[in-house]
């Protein structure tokens, strides 16, 4: 690699960063940069640092050493760790939209307005509304299905739903009962 610019990059094990320092966790990336800013590097993205400086690679195991002497903990959290040479680094930005929103591919969440209502049925009553193909909106909820539908549809809802219990309690009326 001889005398570059380095880059080093970094997988931080956040699992075990939580185990250390509970809630804190982040403590890892803000100990990093600081530690990488007292020996010249910038940070260029979350766990990409950048040497301002050429250096050789021995200056860089030196600087490893000095990390885990510096904060001990570190052998633990890092998980993976990426030295480069990086003596002509190109930013590929331009090739991108990026401007800080999720544009055209933001998830829509809005609130339920008067004209939906929510009913609590069975998974078999829900399945035979979707073998009638009736669209609506499901969340289970213990042994139940909680559906979501627009107001227009309860009577669509309504006729299945009744013709199915019916049918159900008919078969349940003739099928034979055990004597004791």
């Amino acid at each position: 690699m001889g005398i570059t610019r380095k880059q080093i990059t970094f997988d931080i094990d956040t699992n075990v960063a939580k185990q250390i320092f509970g809630n804190n966790y982040t403590k890892v990336y803000d100990d990093i940069e600081h530690f990488f800013k007292q020996k010249n590097f910038n940070r260029i993205l979350r766990s990409v640092y950048l040497s301002q400086k050429p250096m050789t690679n021995m200056d860089i195991l030196h600087c490893m050493k000095d990390l885990k002497k510096q904060y001990p903990y570190m052998e633990k959290c890092i998980k993976k760790i990426a030295l480069s040479s990086n003596s002509n680094q190109k930013w590929l930005g331009q090739i991108f939209s990026y401007d800080g929103t999720a544009g055209q591919y933001k998830k829509f969440t809005l609130p339920l307005p008067t004209k939906w209502l929510k009913r609590t049925i069975t998974v078999a009553e829900a399945t035979e509304l979707l073998n009638n193909k009736i669209p609506f909106n499901a969340k289970k909820v213990d042994s139940n299905i909680l559906i979501v539908y627009e107001k227009s549809q309860k009577s669509q809802i309504d006729t299945v739903l009744n013709n199915f219990r019916q049918r159900n309690s008919q078969q349940q009326n003739n099928s034979p009962k055990l004597k004791r």
